[in-house]
This record gives structure tokens, sequence and C-alpha cells, in this order.
């Protein structure tokens, strides 16, 4: 919980001591996520359980620096002020019974975010790519070749063997 609190909901100001993470697993930028969702079933993965390109390519990205966007700064504030009104009254029980010493495991948002959970219809609108078929097709195609070079430079990535063919059947010349 800790490691969501401060890597997607942006809460950088928990206590070290209060919340000691034993394990993080940082995600890829959201907009990179949601291009992602429209890439050709195959491309990236075979199925849910399919990370053998996957890990290499969020590997990689995870090296850029980005600037945070809009997009991700309000999907943040919906889902905290989510959270907040789903889970803080247990949330508040329990920092009680434990004793520990913070007033809010989810503080409230100050942006005035619904709380009711209505709010979530809106991430559906934030979370549609906005790239046409073109550009994600472009996009595809430059994240492969990245793999490939970074599967033969000589600190290596693992990655599938060059040549599986994956991109092939996505990227052909239009007649």
């Amino acid at each position: 919980m800790s490691d969501f609190a401060r890597v997607f909901l942006g809460l950088r100001d928990l206590a070290p001591t209060e919340t000691r993470e034993r394990w993080s697993n940082r995600s890829i930028p959201l907009e990179l996520a949601i291009l992602l969702r429209n890439a050709p079933p195959g491309m990236f993965w075979s199925n849910m359980h399919d990370n053998k390109t996957f890990y290499p390519l969020k590997k990689l990205i995870l090296q850029w620096e980005l600037a945070p966007t809009d997009i991700a700064a309000r999907s943040r504030e919906i889902l905290q002020a989510y959270a907040h009104a789903t889970f803080e009254s247990d949330n508040q029980q329990l920092i009680r019974q434990l004793g520990w010493k913070t007033e809010y495991f989810v503080p409230p948002t100050e942006g005035g975010a619904d709380p009711s959970g209505a709010g979530l219809a809106e991430l559906n609108d934030l979370w549609r790519s906005t790239a046409s078929d073109a550009e994600r097709q472009i996009l595809f195609a430059a994240l492969h070749q990245l793999l490939a070079t970074a599967s033969s430079s000589p600190d290596r990535l693992e990655t599938p063997a060059r040549g599986s063919g994956r991109l092939s059947g996505y990227l052909r010349p239009r007649s």
C-alpha cells in the first residue's frame, strides 16, 4: 500500500518509518500503458502471463526521464478521492487499533474530486488513446526496434530471440 500511495497517488510526505517498503514494482508511464492497451494481440505478449517481452520493454522505458502529465495527475486525484471515500473509514479503524501515528492512510483530495465513485467514469475518457492507428503502429515498431537494439548491446536486456517475427504480421506495406 505504501508503494501504491507513493508511486501512483504521488503522496511523497509519508513517514518512512511508518511505511517501510519491503517491495516495489514501479510501473510504466500511464500514457504508454494507455497506448499499449491497443497493441495488436501477440505483439508484446501472447497472454496475461507472458512477460518475456514486456519486462525488458519496461526496464528500457523506466530509464527515460519523462515529465509528469495532466492525465496522470488527474487520474491520481480521481483514484485518491475514490480510495479515500471507499477505504478510509476502515483505515481509520486500523490506525486506532494499531496505534499508528498518522492521521490518514489515504488523505482526502484538495481538488474537490467526486468522492462518490461517480468520478471513476471520467477515467474512461482519460484513459482513451488519442493517437491514430498510424501513430500507434509507428510507436509499436519503434519500441520493437529499441528492444532488438537493446538485446544486442553489451548490457543486454533479456528479450525474445531476434527474428521471432512478432512484428512481421502487423507492419506490412500497404499495396
